[in-house]
């Protein structure tokens, strides 16, 4: 629980400056997120987000380019984001990853013309990574495996 998300947010920080990313901060972000407490819960909550990043980051952009920023404006990025992941019966978890994306987008897309894209690619490297050391370099045992199954029934 403490090497887990301390190295995965090293290596994600590290590959996504590697990578190019003038936000890096967002890929060891999305290991902290994406980190659960099973291999199965982190996939499904990696999946979960990166499908949210993408619908909000889309929204936004095609927003973001006519509009300023204000309280109306976040108000109306949230509101059309809700509508369309409603629409498209997206489950609650990633409806409120859209809201997020969507909101940053407005906002850090004024300031940065990379961010859109790097938040993408950051949230992919963040989760590639947290799958990795979930799955692989930090597997659960199947001692704390049966103890996290049992606390949920």
């Amino acid at each position: 629980m403490i090497w887990k998300p301390s190295l995965g947010c090293a290596l994600a920080w590290a590959i996504a400056r590697f990578a190019g990313s003038n936000h890096p901060y967002l890929a060891p972000l999305t290991v902290v997120l994406c980190l659960q407490a099973t291999p199965d819960r982190s996939v499904q909550s990696s999946w979960q987000r990166m499908i949210g990043t993408v619908i909000g980051v889309a929204i936004a952009t095609v927003i973001v380019n006519g509009v300023g920023v204000s309280a109306w404006t976040v108000g109306m990025i949230v509101f059309i984001s809700i509508l369309i992941g409603k629409q498209l019966k997206l489950d609650d978890m990633i409806i409120h990853q859209v809201g997020v994306s969507a909101i940053l987008v407005l906002v850090f897309e004024n300031h940065s013309v990379s961010y859109a894209l790097d938040r993408i690619v950051d949230t992919a490297i963040g989760i590639v990574v947290a799958i990795i050391l979930d799955l692989f370099i930090f597997p659960p045992r199947k001692s704390s495996l049966n103890k996290t199954r049992h606390r949920h029934f």
